[in-house]
């Protein structure tokens, strides 16, 4: 049988790596954007024999009635096996409007964890827990944290994947981006990979990077991401303006978003990801396979760390201590450490992209048994 699946809102890069390794006869996949067009073409080719097609739905930020009624009318246009929701606490409003179609098994998939701060949210988290248990048929996680404070006890947990070979680094690659932002021969290079938003703390990374820019003009902060879709435009503005207000433009380098981020890990010595909370952290998973030396916050789900060579760290802690950590890591950076930890990757099964993508075929394939009472 071919499962029929409306994915909601999903992130795209790590939906292609579990379809890159599913067959288009099991599996064809409809999706609900709240963008007008889709950032990775591959998605449609890996979409299935008999999917490819998608709504565009309102956000949920501007209004979550209308996102709601969006969502219903996608469902109506196609018989489903399955609704997909991606979009975190939003998913719950979707899901309200869709419990009269039976035969359709809803799915919820927290991929992240949100502070709960003031009385408000905790009380807001606590109710919402409840109802997903009672109105979702399935819910998802990509860490136990994540799954936790959205469900509570009652939730699986699918990890997030990478095509490992595709991130593993490459000297040539490295050359080639290096080459491209003009920089000379011995300049180290600390990275970070996420869009500009509250979450991804870029103005504590600054501050932590600051004494060390100001102390040695061959080191370059590369910054990887762009503005957040349907996100504030503004903080990336108030980070550039940190950025010049502090002297050090010259240093740090706005790379935008890229088509090819794997080139960029390579280009990299050190990588930096103090986000203030995290569902996942995709990017630290990545930049760990890239053999790079890591220092996060220890707000990071503890499924995210694969690596001996990353190093935890409080953001309750001053950000000189960030500082010296990212200095020690500067000094012990090589091209050699970097393919030594490479190396301990090859045979990691956290990285196999083929077994969790068959992980998720069989959830489809049994959370449908279970819905219309199949043997």
């Amino acid at each position: 049988m071919q499962y029929l699946v409306l994915q909601v809102t999903p992130h795209e890069e790590l939906l292609c790596n579990y379809l890159e390794n599913i067959s288009d006869a099991d599996l064809s996949c409809d999706y609900a954007f709240t963008v007008t067009r889709i950032v990775n073409p591959a998605l449609i080719s890996l979409s299935g024999d008999n999917g490819g097609s998608f709504s565009i739905v309102t956000s949920p930020q501007k209004s979550k009635i209308r996102f709601a009624l969006d969502v219903r009318k996608a469902l109506k246009s196609r018989d489903y096996t399955h609704i997909h929701f991606h979009s975190s606490w939003a998913s719950f409003v979707g899901l309200l409007a869709i419990q009269d179609k039976s035969g359709v098994v809803k799915v919820v998939h927290s991929h992240s964890v949100i502070p709960e701060r003031g009385i408000l949210t905790k009380y807001r988290s606590a109710l919402a827990r409840k109802l997903f248990n009672l109105i979702a048929d399935e819910r998802l996680a990509c860490s136990e944290s994540a799954g936790r404070q959205m469900f509570g006890n009652r939730f699986s947990i699918l990890p997030n994947v990478i095509p490992y070979e595709r991130f593993s680094f490459d000297g040539k690659r490295r050359d080639v981006v290096r080459r491209n932002l003009k920089l000379s021969e011995g300049v180290k290079v600390v990275g970070h990979v996420g869009n500009f938003y509250e979450a991804k703390n870029h103005e504590f990374l600054i501050r932590a990077m600051l004494p060390i820019l100001k102390s040695d003009p061959t080191v370059i902060l590369l910054l990887v991401g762009g503005e957040l879709p349907g996100g504030n435009a503004k903080f990336l503005d108030r980070i550039r303006d940190q950025v010049d207000s502090e002297q050090i433009s010259q240093q740090v380098i706005f790379a935008g978003n890229v088509s090819n981020p794997a080139d960029f890990y390579s280009a990299m010595d050190v990588f930096v990801f103090p986000s203030i909370y995290e569902g996942f952290g995709m990017a630290l998973l990545e930049a760990q396979v890239s053999g790079l030396p890591c220092i996060y916050s220890d707000t990071i789900p503890s499924e995210t760390i694969i690596s001996k060579n990353s190093v935890g760290l409080s953001l309750n802690l001053d950000s000189t201590t960030w500082t010296t950590t990212i200095f020690e890591a500067l000094e012990m950076a090589s091209l050699e450490s970097i393919l030594e930890e490479r190396s301990e990757f090859l045979s990691d099964p956290r990285l196999d992209s083929l077994l969790h993508a068959n992980a998720l075929l069989r959830f489809y394939e049994q959370s449908f048994t279970r819905m219309n009472g199949l043997v």
